[in-house]
C-alpha cells in the first residue's frame, strides 16, 4: 500500500524532514520508508523513517535529513504488514 504526494524542487539542496501521520494504519503495518520518485516513475532516493517516540505517539514517523533532488517528484510511503505470524500458523498447521 503507498501514498503519494506531489512535492516541490524549490526545495531542492536544503536540507530537509518529513514527518508521517499514519494514525488510520491498523496493526500489523507501519510506516518503513519514503521513496522519492520521479514524474515518470524512476526511483530518485529512499529515505529512512523511525517512530517519533519522544511524543508517545506510534502514528507519527519522522525522517532523517535528506537533500530532495532538483526536479519535481513524488513522495511514496511504503507500508509493510508484518506476516511473520500468519506463516509460523501456517507451518505449524501443516506439520
Amino acid at each position: 500500500m503507498t501514498l503519494t504526494q506531489r512535492a516541490c524542487c524549490a526545495c531542492a539542496g536544503i536540507a530537509t524532514y518529513v514527518l508521517v501521520n499514519a494514525s488510520g494504519l491498523e496493526p500489523p503495518g507501519h510506516v518503513s520508508q519514503l521513496e522519492l520518485v520521479g514524474l515518470h516513475g524512476d526511483l530518485l532516493a529512499d529515505v529512512a523513517l523511525a517512530s517519533e517516540h519522544s511524543l508517545q505517539d506510534d502514528t507519527l514517523y519522522n525522517s532523517s535529513a535528506f537533500f530532495p533532488p532538483a526536479e519535481f517528484f513524488y513522495i511514496k510511503v511504503i507500508i509493510i504488514i508484518i506476516i511473520i505470524i500468519i506463516i509460523i500458523v501456517i507451518i505449524f498447521i501443516n506439520t
